[in-house]
């Protein structure tokens, strides 16, 4: 091994190089470090082309979730067995729309969130440990306990977590459509037997009593009949029924058939029509309530009334003096009729209002024609109606029988039935009401109470509760009504058909 010596001059000239090469390559480095990192995308490199990606991948995935809506809004309440596509095929459909949303808008979330932490990156410093977990944090849920990712880069920290939360879409929407079992139901007409009331049977409806030619006012078959049939008072059951009818405020229901069916009838039937009292009708009432109006000493010791109620059913005494029907008072047989205080026409006349600024109306009782529906759903029955007015109809006393025939039944009894009909919502209706529920009226037990007359009633007296059958009818609407529920409620009687 030989060993060459080099000059010192030499060496020295080495070493200076040496210093001279790392000094350069210092000053290089920190150029490198101070130089703005704006640099790195000149040229738009590093941004080029992203907010196109973006905008791509938004779009697709708002005609993804656009097309799912519609989707399952076109397949929403049809029957599985018509629907233009299987069970299977539906879901799966969805199930894609779904999936495309969910890819397209999680991709250009990760798009996005790249290029807010190259943004941040621009700004800031951070360690390398920092940089790993803001890139793989949309990849890695464990990056997020890495408080200065968020400090340093919190957009992109809020769209790494958004793009976390895009995927349950995918469990969320595809359930949005379900299929449940329905009732089949098929519509089909049968012919059936549907209750009808026999208005023709007068028995069915009043009480009555037997009476001669001579000794009854006999209305029809004058002629041919040497008996005749005396009208009384409505009998029991129709009294109950009626009452009923008024104190629920609605139609007595029918034993249907059919759980789930409808038909529709059309029949002749009774029903009240009112109008508005001429001045000579209303003079007549006042009269009449001059009778029994109590003095001013009853209302200093109750207040004064804020409404005032009064309705009569107009009769005349033997001598022709006007004043209101007595309904404990009717004729039981043809001996009383000599003096009996009788309507001549089926009317109810009704002063209502604030005190001292009542309505005044008459209602009377006509034949009408009913265009009836009954429709009943999982046994629930609902009615509607349409009533024609015929002819007004008279108060009777007696009719003839007959050819002898001593038994109310035919068309001419009709006016029996009719009567009683309206005889047992008349004393239900009839009387006088100011503050005192404790009066000589039944009013209370019917839906009128629940008309705009009486709400100063409810609304200014202490104590008097809530409304019942509270409305924004007026009395005389209530008690056309009224008499439209009764007649309809026969049908669900036995008794009267």
């Amino acid at each position: 091994m030989e060993y060459t010596k080099v000059p010192l001059a030499s060496a020295a000239s080495f070493e200076q190089e040496v210093t001279q090469m790392s000094d350069n390559s210092q000053r290089r480095l920190c150029r490198q470090r101070t130089e703005p990192r704006t640099r790195r995308h000149d040229g738009g490199s590093r941004f080029s082309g992203a907010p196109t990606e973006m905008g791509v991948l938004v779009l697709v995935g708002f005609l993804g979730a656009l097309g799912h809506l519609l989707f399952y809004h076109s397949m929403d309440g049809r029957s599985v067995s018509v629907a233009p596509l299987s069970q299977e095929w539906t879901l799966r459909i969805g199930s894609v729309l779904a999936f495309v949303a969910k890819t397209c808008w999680t991709v250009a979330v990760i798009v996005a969130h790249a290029q807010q932490v190259w943004t941040a990156l621009d700004r800031k410093n951070p360690s390398l440990k920092t940089i790993d977990a803001m890139f793989s944090s949309v990849s890695d849920f464990t990056n997020f306990r890495h408080f200065a990712m968020v400090r340093t880069a919190k957009v992109a920290t809020v769209l790494a977590i958004v793009a976390w939360c895009i995927p349950l879409s995918t469990i969320v929407t595809p359930s949005t459509l379900t299929v449940v079992s329905a009732p089949r139901t098929s519509s089909h007409t049968v012919e059936a037997t549907v209750p009808m009331v026999g208005f023709s049977n007068a028995s069915n409806f009043a009480a009555m009593a037997t009476c001669t030619k001579g000794l009854c006012p006999l209305s029809l078959n004058p002629t041919n009949s040497n008996s005749g049939i005396q009208y009384r008072y409505p009998n029991a059951q129709t009294v109950v029924l009626s009452s009923a009818t008024c104190s629920s405020g609605r139609i007595q229901a029918m034993v249907q058939q059919y759980s789930n069916s409808s038909y529709r009838i059309g029949f002749h039937a009774p029903v009240l029509s009112c109008k508005k009292a001429d001045d000579t009708a209303i003079a007549s009432i006042q009269a009449v309530d001059k009778q029994t109006v109590p003095d001013d000493s009853v209302f200093r010791i109750k207040g004064r009334p804020l409404v005032s109620y009064y309705a009569f059913v107009p009769a005349y005494t033997p001598r022709n003096e006007l004043t209101a029907l007595d309904f404990t008072n009717l004729p039981m047989s043809y001996e009383d009729l000599k003096n009996a205080t009788l309507p001549k026409a089926l009317d109810i006349w009704v002063k209502a209002g604030q005190y001292q600024e009542e309505a005044y109306s008459i209602c009377s009782l006509y034949n009408a024609t009913y265009d009836t529906k009954f429709d009943f759903v999982n046994g629930v029955q609902a009615t509607e109606v349409t009533t024609s007015l015929q002819d007004k109809i008279p108060y009777t006393i007696a009719l003839g029988a007959p050819n002898g025939r001593m038994d109310p039944w035919g068309m001419e009894f009709e006016y029996f039935t009719y009567q009683a009909i309206w005889m047992s919502l008349a004393q239900l209706i009839t009387g006088r009401f100011f503050n005192d529920p404790f009066t000589d009226t039944r009013v209370l037990q019917t839906p009128i109470i629940g008309s705009r007359e009486f709400v100063p009633y409810f609304e200014g007296n202490f104590g008097a509760a809530r409304q019942p059958f509270a409305s924004s009818k007026a009395i005389v609407d209530i008690l056309e009504e009224l008499s439209q529920n009764v007649t309809l409620s026969f049908f669900s009687s036995p008794a009267h058909r």
